[in-house]
């Protein structure tokens, strides 16, 4: 992984760039423009990208077939614009599942 870069952090990320040979290319500065990605992620993704060992590594996870491309993320559903807290019990759903159902509709958890 990439230091400080989280499931959120990388969920942003992969969805903006759209592709890891994207998000290798990228500047800091094109990485900051990224809502919720400040200095500290952006520098420790660009100085991580940038060394070698993980360079080879991608490429070789590339050369496997493994998926380094993310679907353009659906806009417009009901949910778009609205943003949840789970907290709580929930009944029949684990927070996964919720927070995916809201992210499928649009909304941000």
């Amino acid at each position: 992984g990439i230091r400080f870069v989280g499931a959120k952090a990388a969920r942003l990320l992969a969805e903006n760039f759209g592709s890891i040979d994207a998000l290798m290319a990228a500047s800091h500065e094109q990485l900051t423009t990224v809502p919720e990605i400040g200095d500290t992620i952006a520098a420790s993704v660009v100085s991580e990208l940038a060394d070698p060992d993980m360079q080879k590594l991608i490429r070789r996870l590339q050369a496997a077939a493994v998926n380094t491309t993310q679907e353009a993320a659906r806009t417009g559903g009901p949910l778009e614009g609205k943003t949840f807290v789970l907290t709580g019990t929930l009944e029949g759903l684990t927070r996964t599942e919720a927070q995916k159902l809201i992210e499928e509709g649009g909304g941000k958890v």
